[in-house]
């Protein structure tokens, strides 16, 4: 007993020198762990107990019926909360569902596109066929109140979150219409996302770019081509009302209209810098843009390099102001998160989060914008945007 003793004790000297620490579960089994695992282990366990402790208070003691995975899922959350930044998020497994099908083009919803930059859920257009349209609700209308939830104590991403669901599920919306308040008593259905839509406005093209979704680059160039081939003399894109989306398709559009040149660069917290470029090869006729306050995110990054690197002039209000970019991680068991991981500069070095880019044309216009049937009596954006580029077509 005394040899084994000793040898044990050789042992433990030896491993302790190698930086290997020994836990002994019983007198006949060992289980060797790295020194700097165990007491990281220990410092978990230390750090931890405090939330533990927490969750089976709540657990045993909350008023109302909790879950475990209701804690852990507002666990998650709260990480990213943390961060300050509203960008950075957690997602469950059914809200990742939802968020990749609205960026591939289909998702379960009502059908319903939104501007959310005042904090509210404006509708500023309703998809075709969708079961939106077929109840009645209109752009311009306010959703104030889903399924009993109501915007002022729930915020509008809950809102748009219960929107979401299973085809077929029963879904109770309630606007805000001018003065009146309306119900709506509808189901959740597929909806498709049409991202582009294009028109001829006499010799002029017109690309409205809803969103920047999966392909919508592809899309981009099917209508630029159909444009091209009804002899069209000069172009307006118009990313109104868009909230952004995949960085590599704007940058993918910008390169089609610019020649060879900085598109954009973005700048991480240790300082590495991103580069996107644009090729040669460019448009041969006359572009101009429109934007508003809700043009955001992707659409900036497209207007801030043609801007600076005057492929045409901007007209409208100043835009959204953001200038960050976000990556996606899909885990394991179906859930997954979204974190803010760099900056974007235009090719002038301009900052875009929180200031936005500023038009060379400044236009007010409050009306609801239509891709799909431009406004040419009202919309005063659009009217000047005409206006600008026959002056362009005609200087060329």
């Amino acid at each position: 007993m005394k040899i084994r003793n000793i040898i044990i004790s050789f042992v433990v000297g030896v491993l302790a020198t190698m930086g290997i620490g020994m836990v002994l579960l019983s007198a006949e089994h060992v289980v060797l762990v790295p020194v700097v695992k165990y007491e990281r282990l220990t410092s978990m366990d230390e750090k931890y107990k405090k939330a533990e402790s927490i969750k089976e208070e709540l657990l045993d003691n909350f008023y109302l019926e909790i879950t475990e995975e209701d804690i852990e899922i507002g666990m998650y959350r709260g990480m990213f909360e943390a961060t300050g930044d509203k960008y950075s998020r957690y997602f469950t497994k059914e809200e990742l569902k939802a968020y990749n099908d609205s960026t591939n083009g289909n998702y379960v919803g009502i059908g319903v596109l939104s501007d959310v930059s005042e904090g509210d859920i404006h509708v500023t257009r309703v998809f075709p066929g969708s079961p939106a349209e077929k109840a009645g609700i209109l752009a311009g209308d306010y959703i104030i109140e889903v399924d009993g939830d109501t915007l002022e104590e729930y915020g509008y991403e809950h809102l748009i979150n219960v929107m979401l669901g299973e085809e077929g599920t029963e879904i109770e919306v309630v606007v805000k219409r001018d003065d009146e308040i309306i119900t709506f008593n509808l189901e959740r259905g597929k909806v498709e996302v049409p991202f582009v839509s294009s028109t001829v406005i006499d010799d002029i093209g017109y690309i409205y770019l809803y969103q920047f979704g999966t392909d919508v680059s592809k899309e981009f160039n099917t209508h630029l081509k159909d444009l091209q081939r009804q002899d069209i003399k000069g172009l307006i894109i118009d990313v109104r009302d868009n909230p952004g989306g995949l960085v590599h398709e704007s940058t993918e559009i910008a390169d089609v209209l610019m020649g060879s040149g900085t598109i954009i660069y973005t700048l991480d917290n240790k300082d590495n810098k991103r580069t996107y470029k644009s090729d040669a090869s460019k448009l041969d006729i006359p572009v101009v843009f429109l934007a508003n306050e809700s043009s955001a995110s992707a659409s900036e990054i497209l207007l801030g390099a043609v801007q600076d690197t005057q492929i045409g002039p901007v007209i409208g209000v100043e835009t959204f102001g953001k200038g960050i970019v976000q990556g996606i991680t899909n885990l394991r068991d179906g859930s997954g998160y979204k974190i803010t991981y760099s900056q974007y500069y235009t090719p002038n070095d301009n900052i875009i989060h929180e200031v936005g880019v500023t038009p060379d044309y400044i236009i007010e216009y409050e009306g609801i914008i239509n891709g799909e049937s431009p406004n040419l009596e009202e919309d005063t954006q659009l009217i000047k945007g005409i206006e600008v580029l026959r002056e362009l077509i005609l200087s060329k």
